[in-house]
């Protein structure tokens, strides 16, 4: 990572200023949560105006509708691709395939957060089915799902903040039936990043011929960024997991994609690892040769 970039300055006065947002925010947390939450929300629908490209409109407070008019559960922050009507952004039921991304936002991260972010995640996917013949919407789910934070409860001297949200994801992991239904990010500000990562095959080795035999099944599982890399944002590290994911439903932005992944993000350590046989259709598993073939630098961009 380069570390003589101005978007390390950058993402420093933007720490810098969730720090501060927090801190005022805290002071009325008791008397009046609610507001605190939305205070709270508004910090991180500013943030992503900010550094998300223009054309992608950044609203609070909505719910997701399918076309059979099923919804899902309200949300903090939804992102909507750049062709959504205008006539339809304040309607408050967005429909999904007008939504690139939505969040959950939380002023101090629990472990029951993630639990219930989870259950969340997992009704917005049942909301959408895979297109059978289609690699890409078979593993990563049309609309990303990220959970951001001001920061976290265990701030004790003994605490252990990341082990305690390395068991949290290792636990909600029993309630994904599918590699689409994962959170795809955590971003909590005054630690790591966590995300999910997906590949659509795995190898298996033979020791006798000391071979690699591609297996056309999904490996999926979270990781979560090295600190020890400076300097290091977390918020950076968050932004570009999330500009990562632009390019592929949006081809014109591949190389800001690239560019923050080069500039903001570390190497990252994997805190599970799940293989999923006999997930894909026929139909899918010819592509998945075709993939490794000819895209092999798609899949490690993604991963």
């Amino acid at each position: 990572m380069n570390n003589n970039n101005d978007m390390h300055v950058f993402m420093s006065q933007q720490t810098n200023f969730l720090v501060s947002e927090y801190a005022r925010i805290k002071q009325r947390t008791i008397e009046d949560p609610a507001t605190a939450g939305d205070q709270g929300e508004e910090n991180w629908a500013e943030i992503l105006r900010n550094w998300l490209p223009s054309d992608y409109k950044i609203v609070t407070k909505g719910r997701l509708i399918n076309d059979k008019g099923d919804t899902s559960p309200q949300l903090d922050i939804l992102v909507l691709k750049p062709y959504y009507p205008n006539y339809l952004i304040n309607k408050k039921l967005y429909f999904l395939e007008g939504v690139f991304a939505v969040f959950e936002c939380k002023n101090s991260l629990k472990s029951e957060h993630l639990t219930k972010s989870a259950v969340t995640a997992k009704e917005i996917r049942s909301m959408y089915k895979p297109v059978p013949v289609d690699l890409l919407e078979y593993i990563f789910h049309p609309i990303i799902f990220g959970v951001l934070c001001h920061t976290h409860s265990w701030k004790k001297a003994k605490s252990k903040p990341i082990l305690n949200i390395n068991n949290a994801l290792k636990n909600v992991e029993s309630l994904i039936e599918h590699p689409f239904e994962y959170i795809d990010i955590l971003g909590v500000n005054d630690l790591p990043s966590w995300f999910s990562f997906k590949l659509p095959f795995t190898f298996n080795y033979d020791k006798s011929s000391k071979n690699h035999s591609l297996i056309p099944q999904p490996l999926t599982g979270y990781g979560i960024q090295h600190l020890d890399a400076l300097p290091f944002s977390p918020l950076g590290s968050s932004l570009s997991r999330i500009c990562k994911f632009l390019p592929i439903h949006d081809s014109r932005l591949k190389s800001v994609s690239k560019y923050f992944t080069a500039t903001l993000s570390d190497n990252y350590t994997t805190i599970t690892n799940r293989h999923w046989p006999g997930i894909f259709p026929n139909s899918i598993i010819p592509k998945v040769y075709t993939h490794y073939i000819d895209s092999q630098k798609q899949w490690i961009d993604f991963i």
